[in-house]
């Protein structure tokens, strides 16, 4: 089989076309396609082509309406291009994930973030960083600060403005101990390996949609339960407050509002 793609223009321009599922499985014909599937031209091909592709696979978790964690049970949803690997998909996301009754919190670019359930045995917040194409993982644990139940996820796998090498970034976002009425930033760099807490501020006295967020070319976006987004600029660490559009709604009523982005650009349903 190799023989066919003796170029490595014609074994990208096919290969590229397959899903990362797959690739998975084709590095281990032969050392030059390991190579070829791993260098970072192929994966920036790869990459582009995915996202022509659209959407291909959705998580849903079920929530417990007491604790408003997330439960085991987890569904993978394909699209047409995948269907057929729906089930294989679903085991092979669920098997990667480190520990049982994990909440998962959000994705980027094939990386699923997740976090440990509160509970007696384990009241440390945990926060876990999963492949679920290789079944590697790694946990953080926030040292020095206070992190919230409410954080963001951004993985960068070409790098960043301040950083050509892939990393990742997590924006936790919380109440102030000494002011309820603004919220704080911590940010945890896979460049570093470490937290810090951000000197921004943002005053601002309503809450968070707990699940009700978006990242966004390095801006990240919360939608509160009174029809308000607050931004974060990652790299100039600056906050903002964005008024959604749409009719107003009376105290004490959540909205069914969310957020999303398409090409680029963040959109607000309601």
């Amino acid at each position: 089989m190799e023989a066919i793609f003796s170029y490595d223009d014609l074994a990208m321009e096919i290969l590229s076309r397959f899903s990362a599922l797959e690739l998975s499985v084709f590095k281990c014909v032969s050392k030059r396609w390991k190579n070829l599937i791993s260098d970072p031209s192929f994966l920036r091909v790869h990459h582009q082509r995915s996202q022509l592709r659209g959407i291909t696979t959705l998580l849903i978790q079920q929530r417990d309406d007491i604790t408003g964690d997330g439960l085991s049970s987890i569904f993978s949803t394909c699209g047409p291009p995948l269907f057929k690997d729906d089930l294989r998909v679903s085991i092979m996301i669920q098997n990667s994930f480190p520990a049982n009754h994990v909440v998962i919190m959000g994705s980027s670019n094939g990386l699923i973030c997740c976090r440990s359930r509160r509970t007696l045995e384990q009241p440390m917040l945990v926060i876990f960083i999963c492949n679920p194409i290789t079944r590697e993982w790694i946990s953080l644990r926030p040292t020095n600060c206070h992190v919230g139940r409410i954080f963001t996820f951004a993985f960068y796998p070409f790098g960043s403005s301040s950083n050509k090498a892939s990393n990742f970034k997590v924006v936790s976002i919380q109440r102030q101990k000494c002011d309820q009425n603004s919220y704080s930033f911590v940010i945890y760099s896979s460049e570093t390996g470490k937290w810090k807490t951000s000197m921004e501020v943002c005053h601002y006295k309503d809450d968070l949609n707990e699940n009700k967020y978006i990242h966004i070319k390095g801006r990240f976006y919360w939608l509160t339960e009174k029809q308000r987004i607050i931004t974060f600029d990652l790299e100039e660490e600056l906050s903002g407050v964005i008024i959604a559009p749409g009719p107003m709604l009376r105290d004490g009523i959540r909205t069914s509002a969310c957020l999303g982005y398409s090409d680029g650009h963040l959109h607000y349903a309601c």
